[in-house]
């Protein structure tokens, strides 16, 4: 079983330095390839549309063709946004840079699936240790995915810019020569999709499920997209302090599966995301009081670890809800609307950050925690619920 986990967590550092170098340069480069300040942010959301139109199809095909092949597609995606990415640089092109941008979203719909995988490969009572194991391949993301592309540079001397694209294509090229085969143990359900759903979300642990891992991510999406562009842009901090900043938010992210894992085991599930969701509001809180380093380094620090919190307890308490028969269709209604709700959030942050300025990112966040948590606490007091 830990072998299996330790290759799945292999590809999942590799798969989150390329998305974390492409997320930490795409905004910038928008700004610079656009006329319109408003569409920087463009590219961001064109790979997390890229991910909600490919999430359903890359899990149909892993449900009838297994995961390895689901997660070989999406590497070879992966090296085609790459070649577009360098190609958008060199001769300009915002739309190219987009284009490329849906590419590395298809990467990011197969990589999603890597946590139910190792759910899959382990037994209940070790589901929390599991699920940490492979998503803390994250922590090596954290420490190079942001200077992944100033690094190539130095070394081919090439602009950072264009070597965003070599960078990414060399993350995609080891990602598609270690994946690892994961087995389908699914099996069928005759009855049909919708009815099947219905009775998804009737269970109040799935439903739970869902709103804390697509609540949260899109909490994090809001802050995380805005940030690099607030301190670079509005407040003109240099390059090399908003790339600390960011390694400090990618390593809160992942860091503390280390332990969450276990904890989860120890405390529950339900505990951990009330912790998590304790932490957004201290990034909040945080990052409206003050505009310096420090307020953004901390903001964006708990940001990391209420994200960790939500996501892996939302994952988990998902997950358990599930049979054989509708883990595919489970796990993909999950991932299509965690892909849809960072859509909705990272389109929203260009337009509110340029027309109605920062303290509407800030405003908008605290609104949207106040509504997940409200209707996490709801859907707990149904009978069944965790």
């Amino acid at each position: 079983m830990y072998r299996n986990l330790f290759l799945m967590a292999v590809l999942y550092a590799c798969f989150m330095s390329s998305i974390f170098a492409y997320v930490f340069l795409a905004g910038i480069m928008g700004s610079i390839l656009t006329g319109f300040p408003s569409l920087s942010t463009f590219p961001i959301t064109a790979y997390v549309f890229g991910a909600a139109i490919s999430v359903v199809p890359i899990s149909m095909l892993m449900e009838k063709r297994g995961r390895r092949i689901g997660f070989v597609v999406a590497a070879l995606s992966g090296l085609f946004g790459g070649v577009s990415i360098m190609y958008a640089w060199v001769y300009s092109s915002f739309v190219v840079l987009c284009i490329g941008g849906i590419f590395v979203g298809v990467l990011t719909a197969s990589a999603g699936f890597l946590r139910f995988a190792a759910l899959e490969s382990s037994p209940e009572r070790l589901h929390g240790r599991a699920a940490s194991i492979v998503l803390s391949g994250g922590i090596i993301a954290a420490i190079f995915g942001p200077q992944l592309p100033a690094r190539v540079a130095d070394v081919l001397r090439t602009d950072i810019y264009y070597s965003l694209g070599i960078a990414l294509i060399i993350c995609f090229i080891v990602k598609f020569h270690s994946s690892a085969p994961t087995e389908d143990n699914g099996s069928k359900d005759r009855r049909g999709a919708i009815v099947r759903l219905f009775d998804l979300f009737g269970r109040p642990n799935f439903a739970r499920g869902v709103i804390a891992c697509a609540g949260g991510y899109g909490l994090m999406t809001l802050l995380m997209n805005a940030s690099p562009l607030i301190m670079t842009t509005i407040y003109r901090y240099p390059m090399q302090m908003t790339e600390q900043v960011m390694t400090y938010h990618f390593l809160c992210m992942f860091v503390p599966f280390l332990v969450s894992g276990v904890l989860l085991d120890k405390i529950g599930v339900t505990r951990l995301i009330y912790t998590g969701l304790f932490f957004y509001l201290l990034s909040i809180v945080w990052i409206s009081a003050s505009s310096s380093i420090s307020s953004f380094s901390a903001s964006l620090s708990f940001l990391g670890i209420g994200w960790n919190f939500l996501y892996l307890g939302g994952t988990t308490l998902l997950f358990r809800s599930l049979k054989a028969e509708d883990s595919h269709l489970g796990q993909r209604t999950n991932e299509l609307f965690v892909d849809g709700i960072n859509l909705v959030a990272s389109f929203s942050v260009g337009f509110l950050l340029f027309r109605f300025g920062w303290e509407s990112i800030q405003t908008t966040s605290a609104i949207s925690l106040l509504v997940v948590a409200f209707v996490f606490i709801l859907m707990g007091r149904k009978k069944g619920a965790l």
